[in-house]
């Protein structure tokens, strides 16, 4: 049941955690109403009972506080707890992402820059060729990005030695770089005066430093979720703290 509840969409797990905890508040507050007790052994909890309570049960009995109690301090953890699992460990791992473009288009930008140059082009930076490249590079990038964030969504990357890490981000650098050399082949139509085939000889000498960026783009976002996964640790270590009194002895 848990398996087939991890592999549903990430907007109904949220959705089905939040109906479960409101189903336990509503199962809690009946309890109360009809006088419940726990037996643990010998020894016993009780939520309402003529004997611990006056006529207003739920004002005067102690048990009925701390339960509720326990209950806003599990329900703070477990949504701080969803907030690093699928929202705060991908954003700053996207944030790596959007630094890590930034440069490599720079990267990519200045090797056409100084082909447009080689042709004797006046104001190579604001030509036609080169503002034609830009948005060519722009729907490139925003796709390349939109894998790279798939990549990252599982955050399972703290389950990985350094060795299945090391494979995995060869292969998913040559998936990239070949997706992104596909396109460009798509969307490049320009002929004169730099081709295709220039503009390819051109980049392929500079591949050796954008695949080392891309390789610090990954291991940074390896980092980070380490980072979260000791977070959610430390989380649910909190969680069995809370619970553990509350344990049969």
């Amino acid at each position: 049941m848990i398996d087939l509840i991890i592999g549903l969409p990430i907007w109904f797990q949220i959705s089905f955690l939040i109906v479960l905890l409101v189903v336990i508040v509503f199962v809690v507050i009946q309890m109360i109403n009809k006088g419940y007790n726990f037996v643990f052994g010998k020894a016993s909890i009780k939520l309402s009972g003529k004997n611990e309570c006056t006529s207003n049960v739920h004002s005067n009995c102690k048990h009925v506080k701390d339960v509720f109690i326990l209950l806003d301090e599990v329900i703070d953890i477990l949504d701080k707890k969803m907030e690093y699992k699928f929202f705060g460990c991908l954003k700053k791992q996207m944030n790596l992402v959007d630094d890590k473009a930034a440069i490599i288009e720079g990267l990519l930008f200045k090797i056409y820059i100084d082909l447009i140059k080689s042709k004797n082009v006046v104001n190579p930076v604001d030509s036609e060729l080169f503002q034609t490249y830009k948005l060519i590079i722009s729907v490139i990038e925003n796709n390349i990005i939109r894998k790279i964030r798939g990549f990252f969504r599982d955050n399972n990357y703290y389950l990985m030695n350094e060795l299945e890490f090391s494979s995995y981000v060869d292969r998913k650098i040559d998936f990239i770089i070949f997706e992104a050399l596909n396109m460009l082949n798509d969307f490049y139509f320009i002929k004169e005066p730099i081709s295709r085939e220039e503009l390819y000889e051109a980049n392929m000498k500079e591949i050796g430093q954008i695949r080392a960026h891309f390789e610090e783009l990954f291991f940074q976002a390896r980092l980070v979720s380490i980072e979260y996964h000791n977070k959610i640790q430390n989380l649910e270590n909190n969680i069995k703290k809370l619970i553990e009194p509350w344990k049969p002895k």
